[in-house]
């Protein structure tokens, strides 16, 4: 027996002769040993004997509430958390918890006002400017999380989660070298559990897999010959192979749903200008905001003018997004997704995302990430992305009908993996369109009018494998794409008569 587990059982064999006071200290002694081996059902229950005879206790009810954070019951983890705050208002500890609570349950706002309340009380405490720094990297605003990190780390060097978490940020801004010396000095220390340390190694395994691979991915994108990515990809380490039970289990989902789905799709080829569907794609992609007829003159200007793009606001490139669409649209897709799906996955993301270098086009993540602040699911880990993403569309895709069924299975499976440390959206979007083109039936466009509706049934989607919500949205996106269409056509047909 190991020595906590000792501990626990000794104290445990006193506590059945205990009664009153002795009995309540115990009970504190054994719960606090039951959440350090891990057993949060049982520390749980012991917290809740000791609220019995002191129920108004702030720090006993945020012990439960850690408890139940520990559990996944995170609505219950926040209601302790707030009773706990509303009998002392300054006990930093229960904000850290309902901070943690909110963040997990899809709440960032308020997780970001407890986190920032938590460092208010204690702006020196590390444990609060590590757990901070890791919700602002999830917010996407490095900067915050790099000085809340390297504070935790100047005022406790040693603190080994805090640097594993400034390596991993530094992966997320393309600075590989850096991230290397922060995870080699994190993993260096004996400290650090062996969660956290299997992301460490996972993290400077998959770094190397993105430096071997680099200049493949280059000549791939300068010579437009996916084939030359699939001889390199073929040796990836074999500890990078193997797939998530949890995400191919979703998949399994997620393919009888949209099995069920496609007797009742119906979908007929545009009618008009569909040669134009690039260049809406584009436009789409770019978050281009205006209505169909400030996209038909978009269009009509871009025809008499190839530099003649809209300007946006998003920052994205509407250039470089319009070369992939038509680029796209000239490459067959055959059986390319069902034989080489790594391959061509790995070399369109690269295309799609070409301008953006601190994206690493191509390259899979190192770390974890996330669909969204606010916590749709938790995507598959870096170590299972290949053998997921090879399970998915090799072995499960072609299994499903052709047309829009399959194009919707192959854009859940991406956004489900989230493979890229961004971009997983457009890249998803791109695939989908390519699975319809295949079929002859024309990309459709998702405007940023319909991108909220399509995020929120999206998520539907995962969480329920409920693809008809998102397949409604679809259609209103395509009588969309079809009215932009008709106002392009319509502009080109008055130039004509003029």
């Amino acid at each position: 027996m190991r020595p906590l587990q000792q501990r626990i059982a000794a104290l445990q064999s006193r506590l059945q002769q205990a009664s009153g006071p002795a009995r309540t200290q115990l009970l504190l002694e054994v719960s606090g040993l039951l959440f350090q081996a891990g057993d949060f059902q049982a520390a749980a229950s012991g917290y809740e004997q000791v609220l019995q005879s002191d129920p108004d206790n702030a720090a006993i009810l945020n012990n439960l509430s850690a408890c139940h954070l520990e559990l996944g019951a995170f609505e219950e983890a926040a209601r302790l958390a707030s009773k706990a705050i509303a009998l002392a208002p300054g006990f930093e500890p229960a904000y850290l918890n309902r901070a943690d609570s909110y963040r997990q349950s899809g709440r960032p706002e308020d997780a970001a006002r407890d986190y920032a309340r938590a460092l208010q009380l204690n702006p020196r405490n590390v444990t609060v400017l590590n757990k901070a720094g890791a919700f602002n990297h999830l917010l996407k605003k490095p900067e915050e999380a790099r000085r809340q990190f390297e504070l935790a780390l100047r005022l406790a060097p040693q603190f080994a989660l805090a640097r594993l978490n400034l390596g991993l940020l530094e992966i997320s801004c393309a600075r590989p070298d850096a991230a290397r010396e922060q995870l080699r000095r994190a993993l260096d220390d004996p400290s650090l559990d062996q969660a956290s340390r299997t992301v460490g190694e996972v993290a400077l395994a998959i770094l190397g897999e993105q430096q071997r691979l680099a200049p493949h991915l280059r000549e791939a994108l300068q010579q437009r010959r996916p084939e030359r990515l699939t001889a390199a990809l073929r040796s990836a380490p074999q500890s990078l192979l193997e797939p998530d039970p949890a995400s191919m289990a979703a998949n399994e989902r997620y393919v009888a749903a949209c099995r069920e789905l496609a007797g009742r799709v119906a979908i007929e080829p545009y009618a008009d200008a569909a040669q134009h569907l690039p260049f809406i794609e584009a436009c789409f992609q770019a978050r281009f905001d205006g209505d169909a007829e400030s996209l038909a003159q978009a269009c009509a200007a871009q025809l008499q003018d190839p530099s003649r793009l809209p300007r946006l606001s998003s920052g994205r490139s509407i250039a470089g997004l319009l070369e992939a669409t038509r680029l796209r649209s000239l490459t067959p897709q055959a059986t390319a997704l069902d034989l080489q799906a790594e391959t061509w996955v790995r070399y369109w993301h690269a295309v799609l995302l070409a301008d953006q270098p601190g994206a690493l086009p191509g390259q899979f993540k190192a770390a974890p990430n996330s669909l969204t602040a606010k916590g749709i699911i938790k995507p598959t880990r870096p170590e299972f992305v290949i053998g997921t993403l090879r399970h998915a569309l090799e072995e499960l895709r072609p299994g499903v009908p052709a047309g829009v069924p399959r194009a919707l299975f192959s854009w859940i499976a991406i956004i489900r993996l989230h493979a890229f440390n961004d971009g997983n959206g457009r890249l998803a979007r791109f695939l989908f369109n390519w699975e319809l083109e295949t079929q002859g039936l024309g990309a459709i466009c998702v405007s940023p009018a319909l991108r909220k509706e399509f995020a929120r049934h999206s998520g539907i989607f995962i969480r329920e494998a409920n693809p008809e919500p998102l397949y409604e949205t679809l259609l209103k996106a395509r009588a969309e794409t079809a009215r932009c269409l008709r106002a392009i056509k319509w502009r080109d047909d008055a130039t004509r008569r003029a």
